[in-house]
């Protein structure tokens, strides 16, 4: 019997033994998943880099050491987007992958083309059936988009192996790597005019010139989110003398801006001395503007030079970007200005026609108007270098030919009833002590009297403007 149990313990020794020996080899077989990339430890970290730049490749080595001898599939995960501390993202169609073509591999990789780097699980990796260690290189890149607002963009990859058949005695491996994208933040605002100065030149105005005009260019970068442009005559067009150009006549018209809301496009808008909302920008994207400016004083603005301060403020609130104050120096010559135009029934004389009876009598206007601008009161003369005498040398009487002013707006008119129209030198009209333009009427009357010698009769009739 005890023979017996010997035998039992025996078998029993063995038994045990030969299970050991199986637990102790699947304890030691081998399934393991690395990834390793180029540059870094535990993540893919872009270059920094600015709107529309291609990135530099960054190549990460995905490999499965394996004694497993059973078939298995890698796959990639990513969970969100690569987003920045604003919540911007980068497009999944501009984060891309793909496997160089000198891999050499023994399973089946899917990546050998460009692949846009999309959400979710996605198997990239089939091991030959004999579930051979294998490795591969992947690499990525983004494509970053002309409009992309900056910041640092995070997001993270899973890679995970698994065997193909769920039956297989061994579970998956998964590693994570983190993903960095750094935008280059800009933002900037550049105000040139035409000629590439920093100064609003509006030129002169002068008698042939009675408006003046000039350019700003606004070139805006921006990637840093949304902002607004205000516009403002901080500092008005001022003389030396402390004359004051009044904003009604100062105006502008803009155009552009086409990736935001662009106030004053394609109206003639009034530069304001408060502030006015130019342009807005949700997208927070660079754009181009063009401002014309116009400059129509009134006739009486007194001569001289006229400077002023034209002032942008760039508003944002994003962390990315530091508000901006721009302020334009603008400039405007007036020249002096002092002359009379007249406006006679003929254009270049005033004629009675023809009397054919006598104790006839007939009236004409003429409509005379002073520019002047160098606010100094001056006086209008009329001067008669004769008085109105025919071929023959008969002479009209004075009482016959007769003149008076009316409708002047500003100043005084010497005669506002009739007075005769005597050879030499009278003043018809003082201005204000301002000097301002005027428009008046001369009202001249003519009459026959029955003892007229017929005949052609003239008289030359001149008018001047001289400063008091």
């Amino acid at each position: 019997m005890n023979c017996k149990l010997a035998q039992k313990f025996l078998v029993t020794f063995f038994i045990l033994t030969g299970c050991f020996f199986t637990v102790a080899r699947d304890a030691h077989a081998i399934f393991s998943l690395s990834v390793t990339p180029q540059r870094g430890v535990r993540n893919i970290s872009f270059e920094q880099a600015k709107p529309g730049a291609i990135l530099r490749n960054e190549e990460v080595t995905v490999g499965v050491t394996t004694t497993k001898a059973a078939q298995y599939t890698i796959y990639q995960t990513l969970y969100q987007p690569l987003t920045n501390e604003l919540g911007n993202t980068i497009p999944q169609g501009a984060f891309i992958m793909f496997s160089p073509s000198s891999s050499s591999f023994l399973g089946t990789l899917k990546t050998q083309l460009e692949t846009p780097v999309t959400m979710g699980q996605v198997p990239i990796y089939t091991s030959n059936a004999a579930g051979d260690a294998d490795s591969f290189v992947l690499v990525y890149t983004v494509k970053v988009p002309e409009n992309q607002p900056g910041g640092i963009y995070r997001t993270r990859i899973t890679y995970t192996a698994q065997p193909v058949n769920s039956q297989a005695s061994f579970s998956q491996n998964t590693l994570t790597l983190d993903v960095t994208v750094d935008i280059r933040p800009t933002f900037s605002v550049v105000i040139q005019s035409a000629t590439g100065g920093r100064e609003l030149d509006l030129g002169h105005i002068s008698k042939g010139r009675p408006a003046a005009d000039g350019v700003l260019k606004m070139d805006i970068e921006s990637n840093a989110g949304p902002f607004r442009i205000f516009q403002q005559m901080t500092e008005p067009l001022t003389s030396q003398e402390g004359e004051i150009i009044d904003e009604a006549g100062f105006k502008f018209t803009a155009s552009g801006g086409e990736k935001g809301e662009l106030n004053g496009k394609g109206s003639s808008t009034e530069v304001l001395t408060s502030a006015q909302l130019l342009y807005s920008s949700e997208s927070g994207a660079g754009d181009n503007i063009l401002l014309q400016y116009a400059l129509s004083p009134d006739s009486s603005q007194k001569a001289g030079v006229y400077r002023g301060t034209l002032s942008f403020k760039v508003d944002t609130n994003s962390p990315l970007a530091v508000p901006q104050l721009i302020n334009v120096p603008a400039k405007v010559e007036m020249n002096p200005v002092f002359y009379l135009d007249i406006d006679t029934p003929e254009t270049t004389k005033v004629s009675f026609g023809t009397f054919k009876t006598n104790e006839e009598s007939r009236q004409k206007k003429v409509n005379l108007t002073v520019h002047s601008n160098l606010g100094l009161p001056y006086q209008v003369t009329q001067i008669a270098s004769s008085n109105l005498v025919n071929e023959q040398g008969d002479t009209v009487s004075p009482e016959n030919f007769t003149c008076f002013g009316s409708d002047a707006q500003t100043g005084k008119l010497a005669n506002l009833s009739p007075l005769p129209v005597k050879e030499g030198e009278v003043v018809v009209f003082t201005s204000d002590d301002k000097g301002n333009p005027e428009k008046f009427i001369l009202n001249y009357e003519l009459k026959m009297p029955r003892s007229q010698k017929p005949g052609s009769y003239n008289a030359n009739v001149r008018y001047s403007i001289t400063t008091l």
